[in-house]
């Protein structure tokens, strides 16, 4: 992202939802901490990725319990997820997506992780939930290293 970039009003977004961050946008859309998004895009005046994409309906896959270590990281979990061979959203390729419903479409490991992560809330795990999925065998190690950080999973 270019600090400098002057783009037309009508192509200015804010991003609402991380998931937006795979798509493809007429000019890249102003990142700012999801909590305040909504108050910044009607600070400026602007539409959010979220009122600009137009109902996306994913379709095809295979419905998933959740992985036993995603519950050991992430704790309640809204429900399964469903597994793509390759995921496409608005004409694009992407590695995970919220459907309508709130439920996670993903085709790759990080992107489950991702998925998982922000359904539940807890955006701040998906990278340490990534480790946990890719090597279940680490979760303990993975979940002592997280407590020494300032926020950690209870």
């Amino acid at each position: 992202m270019r600090a400098d970039l002057v783009v037309d009003a009508d192509d200015a977004l804010v991003l609402d939802a991380p998931h937006h961050l795979q798509l493809s946008w007429p000019a890249p859309p102003l990142v700012v901490p999801l909590a305040v998004a909504a108050a910044v895009a009607a600070a400026l005046d602007l539409e959010t990725t979220g009122s600009r994409l137009e109902t996306v309906r994913v379709t095809g896959g295979e419905q998933r319990n959740a992985p036993p270590v995603a519950r050991d990281v992430l704790g309640d979990l809204p429900g399964g997820w469903v597994e793509h061979d390759e995921l496409i959203v608005s004409g694009q390729p992407v590695d995970w997506w919220l459907d309508e419903d709130g439920r996670v479409h993903a085709c790759t490991v990080d992107g489950l992780a991702r998925g998982l992560a922000w359904s539940s809330g807890r955006w701040d795990l998906r990278l340490l939930l990534t480790a946990a999925l890719e090597t279940p065998s680490r979760l303990a190690d993975l979940l002592a290293e997280s407590r020494l950080e300032t926020r950690h999973p209870d």
